[in-house]
């Protein structure tokens, strides 16, 4: 009865350890050698987008993405800019603000404020 119950519980042991490789990630591929492991992955370029807004003073907008900022030289008072995206225009003048798209890509706005 112990051998039956031992080799009941090994098997199922195995059928957890096989199980569970099937959830590996088919793009990678590893070299079975143990004196030298090599890891191959797809890389996806990163993409860059780029916007032209025009809004007029006291005019707020909605920009899409996440982690906003101003990547223009100062003067960039003409809009003001929170951490959600939401953009108003001050005063004349012109700004660029960059932001991060879902998948690691990015878009930098460049806003005018007449």
């Amino acid at each position: 009865m112990k051998k039956k119950l031992l080799l009941g519980l090994l098997s199922l042991t195995a059928c957890f350890s096989l199980g569970s490789t099937s959830f590996a990630n088919s793009s990678t591929a590893v070299n079975e050698n143990p004196a030298m492991t090599v890891v191959n992955q797809d890389v996806t370029a990163k993409d860059n987008y780029y916007a032209e807004i025009t809004i007029k003073v006291g005019e707020s907008i909605n920009l899409t993405g996440s982690g906003f900022f101003i990547s223009s030289a100062p003067p960039y008072d003409a809009i003001y800019l929170n951490r959600q995206g939401l953009v108003i225009g001050l005063k004349p003048g012109s700004v660029a603000v960059v932001a991060d798209l879902p998948g690691g890509d990015t878009i930098m706005y460049f806003i005018t404020v007449k």
